[in-house]
């Protein structure tokens, strides 16, 4: 009896131990899945860490902005959107590309001015260097490009960095920033350049008076049309005028290509017809029909 039980107990046992082990199948991918949500996470942080130090570098950036100026319309598009994948590291990358150091050619620095004008807002740096190109790059495509570009953001450091130039000693800088203004066209700057012409003054000296030899009028006012002598006392005058010329005027002549004179007055006439205030006919009539106290300045 007792045998009967043990072969019977054994039966049971190696049945237990051939039933497979219930388990729940989600179990080991569950243990598995933080394991490899780790290891994904530092797989993909080192992987753009790496293209983010592989973009920052100023070389490969150069390299890829060069194509702004390539003749293909791909290779350009391409370009663009590097400058906007790299947003403010490229601002210095194209800045290095306008320096006179750099032996680009004509159309990668017309597409570097394209690509700075489209990324606002400048900095220092970039308003200064735009103002630069503006007036003293070799190329006057590039010049001219970048005066739409000032022209455009309305940036006030590019624009008074080229009125500085206009008041240079050299006289082609000052040739080269009147023609910036021109192709600029704003008129705060004009507006900026009339509030600039001072009125001219005079200063007068005089003499102890002395008394005169001759008559200086003779009046018919006596008996039988006797001649009545009035003398009168003579004295020296001396007048230095100043301020009859300024560097403002000399820069308006040549940003307008004509001459206005000295006066603020006729300036200001020129700039109200520019910007449409006063039509061309409107002035000429005003000035054919003034009265002579307007035509003499008189209150």
């Amino acid at each position: 009896m007792h045998q009967l039980l043990n072969s019977k107990s054994q039966i049971t046992k190696s049945k237990e131990k051939e039933k497979p082990k219930r388990t729940n199948p989600g179990c080991r991918a569950h243990s598995q899945f933080p394991v490899l949500c780790v290891w994904s996470f530092f797989g993909i942080w080192n992987l753009g860490f790496g293209i983010s130090l592989y973009a920052s570098d100023p070389n490969v950036l150069f390299e890829q902005f060069k194509d702004l100026g390539a003749p293909e319309p791909e290779k350009r598009k391409a370009a663009q959107q590097s400058v906007l994948q790299a947003r403010s590291e490229a601002v210095p990358v194209l800045l290095a590309m306008l320096s006179p150091k750099q032996a680009t050619d004509e159309f990668t620095r017309i597409g570097a001015v394209r690509a700075l004008a489209d990324a606002p807002p400048l900095t220092e740096q970039a308003a200064q260097t735009l103002a630069w190109t503006a007036v003293h790059d070799k190329y006057s495509e590039v010049r001219r490009e970048a005066c739409a570009a000032i022209r455009q953001l309305q940036d006030d450091r590019a624009i008074r960095e080229v009125l500085r130039y206009g008041f240079a000693q050299d006289k082609n800088v000052c040739l080269a920033a009147a023609w910036a203004l021109r192709e600029i066209d704003d008129p705060r700057a004009l507006a900026a350049l009339i509030r600039g012409i001072p009125t001219p003054s005079v200063t007068a000296n005089t003499s102890m008076p002395n008394q005169p030899l001759q008559p200086s009028y003779v009046l018919p006012v006596g008996p039988f049309g006797a001649r009545m002598p009035i003398f009168l006392p003579q004295v020296g005058v001396t007048g230095v005028a100043s301020d009859i010329g300024s560097p403002f005027t000399d820069l308006l002549k040549l940003v307008a290509g004509k001459d206005f004179g000295n006066l603020p007055v006729g300036w200001i006439n020129w700039y109200r017809e520019k910007i449409g205030d006063v039509g061309t006919a409107e002035r000429e009539a005003y000035r054919d029909h003034r009265s002579a106290r307007e035509r003499m300045n008189l209150p």
